[in-house]
């Protein structure tokens, strides 16, 4: 008999399943094996019933919540909401939830939010990390709480990572850059964190190695941010252009990419017959919508959140086993994409 007032509870989806409320408790968490037929008849019972188990509540009690917090550095990032919804593809399959929370790249806030998730007895933390030093995860890792970084490391420490092979990435866009006949890069840089200073070194590793000169007027600071990198680039042509005119714009993420195509465009310049650009990570729609084509480094985003998403249930599953292996840092290959912003000058 299906109850018809007042809040139904577990004990009500034990009666309409005809099961323990044990059983109920353990197809809810998911931390103790039932029959497929069991837990079918229990989750039927839930959705009958329209009952709302209470998981955080739940997990505050016994600590062990099913809730993973995944740490974003920005949410209007197109980039980072990949990630985060590769993450949201594994984690939807297995018995967590999940919540997000933004830093706007601030590590004071993310150090906030750490402590917040600590307190509220996260299963797991997933981190897009503005911090340069491992100490900010140091409480959280006593806790023995799981913590896995995705997208930017941090050097010399022993946490697990998802990360894109930013050097080797820009270092191969570079070569194709110089085999297009361009000599006079102009790079927008983005922040000090690891992806920035990775792609930079990639960058001056190819110059170096066509032995071509490294003119450092030419490397502008766009802080990984649109409109930083718009001013950069029309505070960049309105100067007076030391050494000759770059032919072509590398920009280290999408959104400075659309910020240099928002200055050029500003300055009535075509691409790529004025001035050819050049992307970490896709930028715009498919074609035919959106022309140019933009040559970019495909970071491969949604996988890498994907893959974060599961190592972070492997350490969970190993947390309950009493054992964990030593960390790991999976890399996650990019690939180039020819595009049709590139201008080939030999």
């Amino acid at each position: 008999m299906t109850p018809s007032t007042g809040n139904i509870t577990i004990r009500d989806v034990a009666r309409y399943a005809k099961v323990s409320v044990a059983t109920v408790s353990r197809v809810v968490n998911g931390n103790y094996p039932v029959s497929r037929e069991t837990a079918a008849r229990v989750n039927a019972a839930i959705r009958a019933l329209d009952f709302t188990p209470h998981i955080l509540a739940s997990g505050l009690k016994t600590g062990n919540s099913r809730m993973i917090g995944v740490i974003a550095s920005s949410i209007i990032n197109p980039t980072i909401m990949r990630m985060i919804k590769g993450v949201e593809s594994i984690l939807e399959k297995s018995n967590y939830l999940m919540t997000i929370s933004s830093t706007d790249n601030d590590v004071g806030k993310e150090a906030r939010l750490l402590r917040f998730f600590q307190e509220r007895l996260v299963a797991a933390v997933i981190d897009i990390t503005a911090a340069t030093r491992a100490d900010i995860f140091e409480s959280i890792r006593k806790r023995g709480i799981p913590l896995v970084l995705l997208d930017r490391g941090i050097a010399d420490s022993d946490i697990d990572a998802v990360l894109g092979n930013n050097f080797d990435a820009t270092y191969a866009m570079t070569e194709r850059i110089i085999e297009k006949g361009h000599r006079r890069i102009l790079v927008l840089k983005g922040k000090n964190i690891s992806t920035g200073t990775e792609r930079y070194r990639g960058f001056l590793a190819a110059m170096r190695d066509h032995k071509l000169p490294i003119d450092r007027n030419l490397h502008l600071r766009g802080n990984f941010d649109r409109a930083c990198a718009r001013r950069q680039v029309l505070k960049f042509f309105a100067g007076p252009g030391r050494g000759g005119r770059p032919s072509v714009i590398l920009a280290f993420n999408q959104l400075m990419t659309e910020g240099a195509m928002e200055a050029l465009y500003e300055l009535g310049m075509n691409i790529p017959g004025d001035m050819s650009i050049v992307s970490y990570d896709t930028v715009g729609m498919s074609p035919p919508v959106f022309k140019p084509v933009i040559a970019c480094i495909s970071q491969n985003s949604y996988r890498m959140g994907q893959q974060a998403g599961k190592l972070a249930l492997r350490r969970l599953s190993e947390r309950e086993a009493a054992g964990r292996g030593k960390s790991v840092q999976v890399t996650v290959e990019s690939e180039l994409l020819e595009g049709d912003s590139l201008l080939d000058i030999n």
